[in-house]
């Protein structure tokens, strides 16, 4: 029986070191042409930024058929609260990436119902998105985004054409 038993523990284990591979170099792939300044990640639970200079809890909301299939977004400021003084207010819009170069537009229709992703600060979930309700690690946040200039333009696609948006950052769900 055991000499069954060391033959498949050996398959297994070739499967979970393939598996773990090819996830990895996926990812690998998937980031490797991000030519915006500031690179997040949200991994079991927690939002970090370039290496850990920012790390807060976040808790992911995505309430729509079908996105949760979104890993990877490119991020703005919400336009005008650039210099909002309280970042409890402050929200950043994501644009989720459908493709190398393109992006989709912050608000999308599914079904009848509109998802708007973000990244907020609140205590109750009210957008799609990534929420931090540590209001001290989110005036963090909040703070290392606001040393870099929304100069990156990136390819939004709308129902029948696309449209140039200037971001900052990049975020993904690994």
């Amino acid at each position: 029986m055991l000499k069954m038993k060391v033959p498949f523990i050996f398959f297994a284990f070739f499967l979970l070191v393939t598996f773990v591979i090819s996830t990895s170099e996926s990812k690998k792939d998937r980031l490797s042409n991000i030519k915006l300044p500031v690179k997040c990640f949200v991994s079991k639970n927690t939002l970090s930024c370039d290496g850990g200079k920012v790390e807060c809890p976040a808790i992911k909301n995505f309430t729509g058929e079908g996105t949760e299939n979104f890993k990877d977004f490119a991020i703005t400021f919400v336009p005008n609260q650039e210099d909002v003084t309280l970042p409890e207010l402050v929200k950043f819009y994501l644009y989720p990436r459908v493709e190398n170069e393109l992006y989709r537009n912050y608000t999308i229709q599914i079904g009848f119902k509109f998802h708007r992703f973000s990244v907020y600060y609140s205590q109750e979930m009210f957008d799609d998105g990534f929420r931090v309700n540590n209001l001290t690690c989110y005036s963090k946040l909040v703070d290392f985004y606001r040393q870099y200039v929304q100069d990156q333009v990136i390819r939004v696609k709308e129902e029948s054409s696309t449209e140039n948006v200037k971001a900052f950052g990049f975020l993904s769900v690994v």
